[in-house]
């Protein structure tokens, strides 16, 4: 993998924030579960069920920040959103085995939802931002390694952390007790992991995405030639059957030539099977064409009569 990965300050600054949120969370995720079942007795489904409202907030969360990044930059954002990820964990852990889940459990985890929807689509952002096309998987797997990575080793190190203080509780303690003791002190750590990307948000993001939309055409620009007599110059006249005749906007853009005019001429009448004679008038372009015909020589080969397919009709109205 390319080091230059990481020279850039907003995408290195995005890859150790979601590298922290990945090492608090998984934890937090993890332990939560285990408060759920083993202290207040829930099923796995039921507590499956419990996470439902951080998801909710969490999606919502994200779809409002979506809309406001491209006016405040993700500095902001992030900084505020973790800070508020981190209040929620520190009131987490305030439970004990006695604690209900609307107040113990549910209000916690909705803000801590909240801190994650603000933080998530501005940090991908910064990580992904600033690259050419072709390098933007490389750093799109960078930032889910981040989160990776730093899931596994917050998992390990708040696992521990539980498992530690457990097993340290004075003897008798009743085991609910001693568990919850175990969680809160793994996600009071948990909060501070996820406190420390507030200085690296403040000191090293400095994105702020544009809301420009890009349609991937050029934009054109069309000429008009000068005027002459009120009406437009230049470009090709196609007569009609009835003598109207127009320029469309093709042959407008490339103007002839000062003092060449374009000719029409008429082709030997024809006669057509119901006996009727037809009469087809063509369009002489500009001299760069095969069949265009200087003024000079069609005068010329209409005064000796040379050519008998072809008549001098006069000039077009341009």
């Amino acid at each position: 993998m390319p080091l230059w990965v990481f020279r850039d300050r907003n995408r290195g600054g995005a890859y150790l924030i979601q590298a922290l949120l990945g090492a608090a969370l998984f934890g937090m995720f993890f332990l939560s579960t285990l408060f759920l079942q083993h202290v207040l007795g829930y099923s796995p489904l039921k507590a499956g069920a419990a996470f439902i409202p951080l998801t909710v907030v969490m999606i919502a969360s994200a779809g409002l920040v979506s809309k406001l990044v491209v006016h405040t930059g993700v500095r902001p954002l992030i900084a505020t959103g973790t800070a508020i990820a981190a209040i929620g964990l520190l009131w987490l852990s305030n439970l004990t085995p006695h604690s209900s889940y609307i107040s113990g459990a549910m209000l916690p985890l909705i803000v801590v939802g909240i801190g994650l929807g603000m933080t998530f689509v501005p940090a991908t952002l910064s990580a992904v931002s600033g690259v050419k096309e072709e390098h933007s998987g490389l750093v799109s797997g960078v930032s889910l390694t981040a989160i990776q990575i730093g899931g596994a080793i917050g998992l390990a190190i708040l696992a521990t952390v539980a498992a530690t203080t457990t097993a340290h509780q004075a003897p008798g303690t009743p085991m609910p007790q001693a568990l919850t003791a175990g969680y809160t002190r793994a996600f009071e750590v948990s909060a501070i992991i996820i406190a420390l990307a507030v200085p690296i948000a403040l000191t090293l993001l400095r994105l702020r995405p544009t809301a420009e939309k890009r349609t991937g055409r050029r934009p054109v620009t069309r000429r008009r030639s000068p005027t002459r007599n009120g009406r437009p110059g230049g470009g090709a006249v196609r007569a009609t059957a009835d003598g109207a005749g127009h320029c469309d906007e093709r042959e407008r853009a490339h103007p002839r030539r000062p003092g060449r005019r374009a000719r029409n001429t008429t082709a030997p009448n024809h006669v057509n099977q119901q006996g009727t004679t037809d009469r087809a008038t063509t369009t002489l372009h500009p001299p760069n064409t095969r069949v265009a015909m200087s003024h000079s020589r069609t005068n010329a080969t209409a005064r000796r009569g040379t050519d008998p397919t072809i008549a001098y009709a006069g000039r077009a109205s341009v």
